[in-house]
């Protein structure tokens, strides 16, 4: 019988480092990532205000506060720092709110200087390359990427940006890759050596993080 793991199993790997983004607004998503020395990266945690039933995005009664409590706890129990920080864009929504002592302490957004366009070539990248997983726990991110969409053809000003529905776990993920790019390469790593590197760094509960297929190619 395999076994099972969740969030509270893992352990961040010595020389791996901790990255967050947040999308904030009437729906409030975070995201939690591992990041390897080699730029894998894991996503092991989702924090939102929202869920999906029946393919239909829907608020849940978190405030704005509650929301902010339980992202910032985590980033404090995984970075060590009373002050943590999560990428977002920057014209995000309660920046200031976030920032004040209230529900826990201060949540800092770092104004991200990726645009959004680039944000998705670098996530492709990730994905084209196998170098990031989702934890088996995640259920909105998940889905944003199953049901991504992506224009045929780019505009008439050369652009091909992803259609922006029902995305706000997904731009947080974006927002992740973006802040650890990585250079092109030919070819694709293998799944064995990926797993080879996490059972060097001797954390197995890392190995039953999950892969989805490549969001770009969607199916949409």
């Amino acid at each position: 019988m395999p076994v099972e793991f969740s969030v509270e199993d893992l352990v961040l790997p010595d020389g791996w480092r901790v990255s967050a983004a947040a999308d904030t607004g009437t729906f409030l998503a975070g995201a939690i990532a591992f990041v390897s020395p080699s730029k894998h990266i894991y996503i092991v945690e989702e924090h939102t205000n929202y869920h999906y039933a029946g393919g239909v995005i829907e608020l849940l009664d978190i405030s704005l506060g509650h929301w902010k409590r339980a992202f910032r706890n985590r980033l404090v129990f995984w970075t060590k720092r009373s002050r943590p920080t999560a990428w977002a864009d920057a014209n995000s929504q309660f920046k200031t709110e976030l920032r004040r002592k209230e529900h826990g302490g201060p949540l800092i957004l770092l104004p991200s200087k990726v645009g959004a366009e680039a944000r998705t070539e670098i996530t492709r990248e990730y994905f084209l390359h196998g170098a990031i997983w989702l934890a088996p726990w995640l259920t909105k991110i998940p889905r944003e990427i199953e049901s991504a969409r992506y224009p045929e053809h780019e505009t008439a000003g050369g652009k091909f940006a992803r259609e922006k529905e029902n995305d706000h776990g997904l731009d947080t993920v974006e927002h992740i890759c973006a802040q650890h790019p990585r250079t092109k390469q030919k070819g694709a790593p293998s799944q064995e050596s990926l797993l080879d590197q996490l059972l060097r760094a001797q954390r197995s509960p890392l190995a039953q993080l999950g892969r989805p297929g490549d969001p770009h190619l969607g199916r949409h």
